[in-house]
């Protein structure tokens, strides 16, 4: 967002667009995230619910990221996904962090 080939390239693209700040994006991608989180989205759902994990290491800062998805089919036969959670995984990467990522998750 803040380098300057990208800012120069969205101008070019649209010159009217205003890019905005990496701060502002994260604070709105954030308060997006929150409210839906909020809704209880399967209280009234009465199908079954996959969850799946992903977890994937930066390559430059080996920093660990956690990604947890509910699957399910809703009342008109789609199928639909919702990421649950995008979580910051510390190193080690071992399996009792991971698995304590995803309980906490679940639990939440």
């Amino acid at each position: 967002m803040d380098h300057l080939g990208f800012r120069r390239f969205m101008a070019a693209l649209q010159p009217l667009f205003q890019v905005p700040s990496r701060n502002m994006l994260k604070k709105e991608i954030s308060e997006v995230y929150d409210s839906e989180r909020d809704l209880k989205l399967f209280d009234s759902f009465d199908g079954r619910v996959a969850i799946t994990s992903n977890m994937w290491t930066s390559s430059n800062q080996r920093m660990g990221y956690l990604a947890v998805t509910a699957h399910y089919i809703d009342s008109s036969c789609t199928l639909q996904s919702r990421i649950w959670r995008f979580i910051y995984v510390p190193v080690p990467h071992s399996s009792d962090r991971l698995c304590n990522a995803l309980v906490e998750c679940l639990m939440d």
